[in-house]
C-alpha cells in the first residue's frame, strides 16, 4: 500500500469500524426516503430503477459519514470511491448492486475564469491580443446575465445584423452551443469541419458541467502546466509534492495533499481547491448481459450551511436542492451500458 492509500485511510478505518451500525441506519433510512419519495410522486418506475436510487442514498450516507471523521475528502484512494467495500453495515436489500463514488472536479469550471485569464489563455493558444479580445467578449456576453454589451462582444439587440445568434446569457450547456457563436466556430474548425488543436486543448482543459474549482489532488499535470505557461498561475511546485517525485533520485510516490498552497483564499483559491468539490456517486447493477446504471452529481454548496441532523434529500429531488448537508444536487442521469469503465465519464 502506497502513500495515497495509506495516511488518512488507516485512520478512518478504525474509526469506521465502531460507526458500522450507524451508517446501516442511515443507509436504511436512505431507503425509506426513496421509497416514500417514489410513492409521494406516483410515478410508475422499475423495482431496479428504485433500488438503484437507494443505493446511491446509501453511498451518499456513508459518504457523509466519511467526510464527518476524516474531515475533508481529498482523493477516492483514501477509501470513500467504494462505499460498500469500506463500510459494514451495508444493507442487504442492496447486495448485488455496485456503487462507486468517483471525483469529477478534476477540470475547474469554465465560469471561474476571470476576463484576464481568459484573454491570456487565448493568446496562449495562438491568437493576437486583438483576435483574443474579441473572442473572450463575445463568450462573455455569452454566458453573463445582463444585456450590457461588451467593447467587442455581443447582445440580442443588435439581431437584425442578421447573422447574429441569439446570445442566452447564461453558461453554455455544452461546447456545441460555444462554438455555434459564429467567430468562434470559425476559429476553433478547419476546413473538413475537423477541431482544431487549440480549440480541442481548450474545450479538453475546462469543465461546463459544474462551476467548481479543481481538486489538486485529480487534476491532470499538463492542465497545471498550460495554465503556468499562460501567466495564469505561478509555477506549481505542489504537483512535484503531489506526485512524490524526488529530484534527486528520479522516485515517484503518489501522496494526498490536504492544504491548498497558498490557503484556499490565496491566488489559486478560484480555479483550485484542496478537496473534491464535485462528485459522481454511480449504482449500476448487471441484468442480463447488460448493466443498468444510475448516477448523482453533487457539488459543495459554499453557499449553503449544514444543520445539525441534517437528512438527505431523495435523488429524485429537483435539480440544486440538498443532497445531503452543505452537498447539493446538480444532476441525474440513468441508462444501460454493456461495461462499466471505472474511469468512464458517463454523459
Amino acid at each position: 500500500m502506497n502513500f495515497r492509500q495509506g495516511g488518512v485511510l488507516l485512520v478512518v478505518l478504525g474509526v469506521l469500524a465502531a460507526m458500522g451500525m450507524v451508517v446501516s441506519l442511515l443507509a436504511s433510512y436512505a431507503l425509506e426516503r426513496s421509497l416514500l419519495a417514489e410513492t409521494r410522486g406516483g410515478e410508475s418506475r422499475s423495482g431496479v430503477g428504485l433500488r438503484l436510487s437507494s443505493a446511491i442514498e446509501a453511498g451518499m450516507a456513508s459518504l457523509h459519514a466519511f467526510e464527518e471523521i476524516a474531515e475533508g475528502l481529498h482523493d477516492p484512494s483514501e477509501g470513500w470511491g467504494r462505499p460498500a467495500e469500506l463500510l459494514s453495515g451495508w444493507p442487504t436489500e442492496l447486495d448485488g448492486i455496485e456503487v462507486q463514488i468517483f471525483d469529477e472536479s478534476n477540470r475547474p469550471g469554465l465560469s471561474l475564469l476571470g476576463e484576464d485569464q481568459l484573454l491570456d489563455l487565448l493568446e496562449e493558444s495562438g491568437f493576437s491580443k486583438g483576435e483574443a479580445s474579441e473572442l473572450r467578449d463575445l463568450l462573455l456576453d455569452w454566458m453573463d446575465e445582463d444585456d450590457d454589451e461588451r467593447y467587442q462582444g455581443r447582445e440580442n439587440s443588435n439581431l437584425g445584423r442578421g447573422r447574429d445568434p441569439w446570445v442566452p446569457n447564461r453558461m453554455p450547456k455544452s461546447w456545441n452551443e460555444i462554438w455555434s457563436i459564429p467567430e468562434w466556430g470559425e476559429a476553433a474548425f478547419d476546413g473538413q469541419g475537423a477541431l482544431l488543436p487549440w480549440a480541442e486543448e481548450f474545450s479538453s482543459r475546462f469543465s461546463l458541467d459544474h462551476d467548481s474549482p479543481a481538486n489538486i489532488n485529480s487534476v491532470d499535470r499538463e492542465m497545471v502546466e498550460w495554465l503556468h505557461d499562460a501567466d495564469v498561475i505561478s509555477y506549481p511546485s505542489w504537483l512535484d509534492e503531489r506526485d512524490g517525485i524526488d529530484n534527486e533520485e528520479g522516485t515517484e510516490n503518489d501522496r494526498v495533499l490536504t492544504e491548498l498552497p497558498g490557503g484556499e483564499d490565496g491566488e489559486m483559491g478560484e480555479l483550485f481547491s484542496s478537496e473534491s468539490q464535485v462528485l459522481r456517486i454511480r449504482a449500476s447493477l448487471l441484468v442480463g448481459e447488460r448493466y443498468v446504471w444510475k448516477e448523482a452529481w453533487i457539488a459543495k454548496d459554499s453557499e449553503g450551511e449544514e444543520q445539525e441532523g441534517q437528512r438527505p434529500e431523495p435523488v429524485n429531488s429537483e435539480e440544486g436542492e440538498a443532497a445531503w448537508g452543505n452537498w447539493k444536487l446538480i444532476d441525474v442521469r440513468e441508462g444501460l451500458s454493456l461495461v462499466l469503465d471505472d474511469e468512464k465519464k458517463e454523459g
